[in-house]
């Protein structure tokens, strides 16, 4: 004899059928928009670099065309300019032969500094460890030491590589960052308590194997100069770029030419 249903059971039977079903819709539906949200930001992510690749020039040109006569004077001018306010290369930023008084920069435990002057005072970014947070201070030149005080810090954004050094451009009243990272040559911006990357000056592809190297922004210009050998010995890549159009300048030089810039001056550039 077969067994009669409860009164009830059917109903409920339908019911916890129909909810199990509403359920893996949903399920589906969830899992459906976010595989399309992560295909959307990879796809806006791939169209932004490659419309930044266009409309960015990187080709290679000759250093007379590069380092032209008025832009040679210009940049010897602003290290002139420096080296008068303090007694170190601007390449070699993190060896500095003052004194050192630091009312919270983190001076000390710094990866990478760098540094621009005007008129009398300085700025100084520094890259703590980690490579995470830049902190921005003033730097002042007074009584044979140099004094930090900190104005701003910024963290990397999530999802931004670590930076492994890093140039400061002050452009008015703004304030851009150059920095290098495993992902390739960035130019950051602050935003807020954040420092955020916008355009992709060199990838890393372009980049190849990551060396040590030394980042500078003069007169609009940025120089990269890796070396061949950690000591920083013997001779070197030296990468130019001018950043108001995109040209780029490389080439191998010695280390005394390229961190001493003996490359720019007249009589070398018409040997060219």
């Amino acid at each position: 004899q077969r067994k009669s249903m409860l009164p009830g059971q059917r109903p409920w039977n339908a019911f916890k059928r129909g909810t199990q079903i509403i359920v893996l819709l949903w399920t589906a539906s969830v899992i459906w928009a976010l595989v399309k949200s992560v295909i959307n930001i990879r796809e806006a992510w791939k169209n932004q670099k490659e419309q930044l690749a266009r409309e960015t020039p990187r080709h290679l040109v000759e250093v007379s065309h590069f380092f032209t006569p008025s832009l040679c004077a210009g940049l010897q001018e602003e290290l002139q300019r420096s080296s008068h306010l303090l007694p170190w290369s601007s390449w070699t930023q993190a060896k500095l032969d003052l004194p050192v008084l630091d009312a919270g920069c983190g001076w000390d435990t710094a990866e990478d500094v760098s540094l621009t002057c005007h008129a009398a005072s300085c700025t100084a970014a520094l890259l703590q460890r980690g490579g995470r947070n830049v902190t921005l201070c003033t730097a002042i030149p007074r009584g044979g030491q140099l004094t930090l005080t900190p104005l701003l810090s910024w963290t990397l954004t999530s999802g931004t590589s670590p930076l492994r050094n890093l140039a400061l451009q002050l452009r008015g009243e703004s304030l851009h960052i150059y920095a290098g990272t495993q992902d390739g040559l960035l130019l950051l911006k602050p935003r807020g308590e954040q420092l955020r990357p916008v355009l992709e000056v060199e990838t890393s592809k372009e980049r190849g194997s990551w060396t040590p190297e030394s980042l500078l922004v003069l007169k609009d210009v940025l120089f990269s100069f890796r070396p061949e050998d950690a000591s920083c010995e013997g001779a070197g890549l030296l990468t130019a770029w001018q950043l108001n159009s995109g040209v780029k300048f490389q080439r191998v030089l010695s280390t005394e030419a390229a961190l001493n810039m003996t490359f720019c001056s007249p009589s070398v550039v018409a040997s060219f």
